[in-house]
């Protein structure tokens, strides 16, 4: 959901974590300049197709986003130490930006 909010909302975000997540639509458009984005994902994840989460970040990407993308083997729809610490650097970046 966070993702959906920031690809649709014209408001200036910080920034943006999707711990197993990925965008609803794919059809919006308008440039999201630089907006940092952390999202992780395993490829077994049963309720994020892998698919949609690569889709995702593409089209994110491409609409100026500085994505940082990850795909974990084995985590299934949980968390782990790794996004809790990309999760972490990227609120610090956003606090200092402040």
């Amino acid at each position: 959901m966070a993702l959906e909010y920031a690809s649709r909302s014209r408001a200036r975000l910080g920034g943006v974590v999707a711990l197993s997540g990925a965008l609803i639509t794919l059809d919006e458009t308008g440039d999201l300049d630089g907006l940092p984005v952390f999202m992780g994902v395993a490829p077994d994840d049963a309720h994020i197709p892998l698919d949609r989460f690569q889709a995702s970040e593409e089209l994110l990407r491409s609409r100026g986003a500085k994505v940082d993308a990850r795909v974990f083997p084995g985590l299934g729809h949980s968390v782990n130490t790794e996004e809790l610490d990309a999760m972490r650097a990227l609120m610090q970046a956003v606090v200092g930006q402040a």
